[in-house]
């Protein structure tokens, strides 16, 4: 009797360390899967689907517009950053910048907001600009193709105006947020054509900003 229960038991001790092992053989299959996948090849997926959404809410050329907007505001600022992996002397304009969410459209108002990425993978916050008032968002009406307002990183509708209306007007305004194209940042694509981010450098040619 006792043998047969050994028996048994060396039996049931086989299988459960079969199965440990079956077990372990797939969890360390999965996690080879999920480490193939990179913070690049992540982020390029998350890229396409925003790319077709944007599409499909149509507000392509609206989304176009508030990416050159935030280009013209950071551009010529340098990151500033405690990670050591950042180069030194980095500006904004010559990095890429990346839609980070999409809110989905409960009304005919739909939030994105915007990020810009150094070496494909790390995510900036806008640390030392120049700005007071960050601005990283905007609002727009959905197949309408039009910008609302520009948005806070805070969520917050950006307010920013010409204090002295008397003596500027919207185009002579010389705040970026209003009037994106000012003098030192024509300067600043001009400069530095070479370096610019491509999105950022095709765009400046289109508007007629440097040549091609």
């Amino acid at each position: 009797m006792a043998q047969a229960l050994l028996s048994q038991y060396l039996k049931e001790d086989s299988m459960k360390s079969f199965i440990l092992v079956i077990l372990s053989i797939i969890i360390i299959s999965s996690c080879k899967d999920e480490i193939t996948f990179s913070g690049t090849d992540e982020i390029a997926k998350q890229q396409i689907k925003f790319e077709q959404t944007i599409d499909s809410l149509g507000i392509r050329k609206a989304h176009e517009n508030v990416k050159w907007i935030l280009y013209c505001i950071y551009c010529d600022d340098t990151v500033k950053t405690g990670d050591s992996i950042i180069k030194h002397n980095i500006t904004y304009g010559t990095l890429p910048l990346r839609m980070t969410y999409l809110s989905y459209p409960y009304t005919d108002t739909i939030a994105g907001f915007y990020a810009f990425y150094y070496n494909d993978t790390i995510e900036l916050d806008f640390t030392g600009v120049k700005e007071w008032v960050i601005v990283n968002g905007a609002g727009y009406k959905q197949n309408q193709d039009t910008l609302v307002y520009l948005l806070t990183r805070y969520g917050n509708i950006s307010n920013v105006s010409c204090t002295d209306t008397i003596k500027y007007t919207r185009e002579t305004c010389p705040i970026r947020e209003l009037n994106p194209l000012q003098p030192e940042v024509i300067k600043y694509i001009r400069e530095n054509q070479d370096k610019l981010d491509p999105w950022f450098r095709k765009e400046a040619i289109r508007r007629g900003v440097i040549r091609g």
